[in-house]
């Protein structure tokens, strides 16, 4: 299970971190785990939805979902509460997220970008090309996939609360919000 308050529980609703969450992660193609590079990969169609108690689904659509996944440092710590369900942190944690959109078949068809709607966290966010680095919290989102030149002159667009950004290219740096993005505790 996910941590209480979810992958990014909003400092605007009091009581986030008490509230129950889960995750789906589903892809219509093959899943692949390099377990060298500690990488899974979806095709085909992947489609997540997180859940947090009491608010709207939050949703993330994608061609290609790739996670590297990493440990943490120090051994997980048990919370002493008197709780029937003790909490601990996970062992593992979400390095780093590469998304894909998929170009369309035909030069006509128009390209299949990735689709965050995520009303839980006030965002959303669509492009061909989202990269999340949660070590160095750096994200970038594009219009453009990894070594080919773009056929779409459109926008990416990003929505966080009342802040809009259209541009063929986003470059965001926050070491604190999207490093706590990354970091996983048990429930």
């Amino acid at each position: 299970g996910l941590k209480n308050g979810g992958l990014w529980p909003s400092d605007r609703i009091p009581d986030i971190k008490s509230r129950p969450a889960q995750a789906t992660l589903k892809c219509g193609g093959r899943f692949l785990f390099d377990f060298r590079q500690s990488e899974a990969t979806l095709f085909g169609g992947v489609r997540m939805e997180h859940r947090v108690e009491g608010l709207p689904i939050d949703t993330f659509e994608c061609e290609e979902l790739r996670m590297q996944i990493g440990f943490h440092n120090e051994p997980a710590a048990v919370n002493s509460t008197a709780s029937t369900t003790p909490s601990k942190r996970s062992p593992w944690k979400l390095e780093k997220i590469k998304a894909l959109g998929a170009l369309g078949r035909t030069p006509m068809e128009s390209p299949r970008w990735l689709k965050l709607m995520a009303p839980g966290m006030m965002a959303e966010a669509s492009g061909l090309h989202l990269h999340m680095d949660f070590v160095s919290g750096e994200m970038s989102l594009s219009n453009t996939l990894p070594l080919m030149a773009s056929r779409d002159s459109s926008p990416v667009f990003l929505r966080r609360e009342n802040i809009q950004v259209w541009s063929p290219e986003v470059l965001y740096r926050n070491e604190q919000m999207i490093q706590s993005i990354g970091s996983s505790k048990k429930s």
